[in-house]
């Protein structure tokens, strides 16, 4: 057979047997082993395509797992059912059935039924079907394998593609604030400048230079986690510290934009003090309120913490313009934000939330993120909760 496309060779297996025994009821059904069930793919007479029901589950599952090919007459499907618990059609009177195996395997089964012949299949009619379910395993590993393959091209082709759209992203973030750097310092070096206009200048450089250092500093990390060699400092911290300086220092960012920030309940006291890598957690911080912050032009910015048994909370509550349904999975990702167009027209790397995802494994701890276009996101996280000795 040459067949590669299913609906053909399937189509062929119905004809080929049509010429040589009863096909009025024929099924051919195929196993699903990520969720252990079976799908009815090929069907003459009565049965119904989709998934089997759970009442015939058992019996296909038992046939293709028995490994042998067999006609069964009307009374040994009784007493089938009553040993291993399944539903039958009773009106049955013989049915031939062929598992579709890979050595041991399981793939499916192949089932002839008869409702008025109850010599409708013998041995002969046995082992053609025998060995069409063994060349229709054949073909369906075949099959597998060049969708796998397939599967594997698209993925090395999405792969170069963000990269490649990474690398020009990257390109932009460290030549727009080196070019600004440099124009603003042949400026500078006018005989006839103001006072006021080096200020001006000077006030740009430094902002292109902590726009290029913070974009170089994200490679380093990225770097790192990437290369696994990111461990944890843990060390004492007051927890309410860290929340109150986050609200002190976005504080003229948000005021700027006309968004409120808002640091809600948090934990104070001495449960606030815990044992954490303060850095790292500074920088989770840090990243999802900056993130909340860019893409949010009014409304608030919004973060707290608490303490959910042996877990340490926090969240990140935005009104920004929101994550399509589609992109929620893939924000924390390398390489994909910074290929979308909703996000264009916002500066930055794209790495941080990478580095914030990064960060939390390495506290072996997860994060969440619900958010609805237009009306904001909302991120929240998890880490271990270590009291402070």
């Amino acid at each position: 057979m040459t067949y590669t496309r299913l609906d053909e060779l399937l189509l062929l297996v119905k004809n080929l047997l049509a010429e040589i025994m009863d096909t009025s009821h024929l099924y051919v059904s195929l196993y699903d082993p990520n969720n252990d069930t079976f799908r009815n793919v090929l069907l003459e007479g009565g049965e119904s395509k989709g998934l089997v029901t759970d009442g015939q589950r058992k019996i296909v599952k038992h046939i293709m797992e028995n490994g042998v090919t067999r006609v069964m007459s009307k009374t040994e499907l009784q007493s089938m059912s009553i040993q291993y618990g399944f539903e039958y059609d009773s009106e049955t009177q013989c049915c031939l059935c062929a598992p579709i195996k890979d050595k041991d395997k399981g793939m499916g089964i192949i089932v002839l039924k008869s409702y008025t012949d109850p010599d409708a299949f013998n041995e002969g009619n046995a082992q053609l079907l025998e060995m069409i379910a063994r060349e229709l395993s054949i073909i369906l590993q075949r099959e597998a394998m060049i969708n796998e393959l397939v599967a594997a091209k698209e993925k090395a082709e999405e792969s170069d593609r963000l990269k490649t759209a990474f690398l020009t992203n990257i390109s932009h973030e460290i030549r727009t604030p080196m070019n600004g750097i440099l124009g603003f310092m042949e400026l500078l070096s006018e005989p006839d400048l103001e006072e006021s206009q080096k200020e001006l200048y000077l006030s740009l450089m430094h902002k292109s230079g902590s726009r290029l250092l913070d974009t170089i500093n994200a490679i380093i990390e990225i770097s790192k986690i990437e290369s696994g060699q990111v461990n944890l400092n843990l060390d004492i911290t007051d927890c309410s510290e860290i929340m109150d300086f986050h609200r002190r220092f976005f504080e003229k960012a948000a005021a700027d934009k006309g968004v409120s920030i808002i640091l809600e309940k948090y934990l104070t006291g001495e449960e606030a003090i815990i044992e954490t890598d303060k850095f790292k957690l500074d920088a989770i911080l840090t990243n999802l309120i900056n993130n909340s912050l860019k893409f949010t032009e009014d409304g608030f910015v919004r973060f707290g913490n608490y303490r959910e048994e042996n877990r340490l909370v926090f969240y990140v509550e935005d009104t920004g313009i929101g994550i399509p349904p589609e992109k929620i999975e893939a924000v924390f990702n390398r390489f994909v934000q910074v290929d979308s167009q909703y996000t264009r027209p916002y500066e930055g790397s794209g790495l941080g939330l990478s580095i914030v995802k990064g960060y939390i494994d390495t506290f072996g701890g997860e994060i969440y993120v619900e958010s609805e276009p237009g009306r904001g996101s909302r991120f929240t996280f998890k880490i271990p909760y270590i009291p402070g000795k």
